[in-house]
């Protein structure tokens, strides 16, 4: 089990790490100061209005696809 588990973690590394910049991209082109993960934090309530998942994802879709 602590093979899968780090076999998983050696695998998802990659692929956080393109989160997180894409992530800081958005920080800093629109002047965000934090940047919540809700799904795991203690977050109770947000203007959905500030979800950037589309974004997130749509960025990630075009780094996929240039290499």
């Amino acid at each position: 089990e602590q093979q899968a588990q780090a076999r998983q973690q050696e695998l998802m590394q990659p692929i956080m790490a393109k989160i997180e910049r894409v992530l800081e991209e958005i920080r800093e082109e629109q002047g965000y100061i934090m940047i919540f993960d809700a799904a795991s934090s203690g977050l109770i309530a947000a203007d959905p209005t500030l979800d950037l998942t589309s974004e997130v994802l749509q960025r990630l879709q075009a780094l996929a696809s240039s290499g």
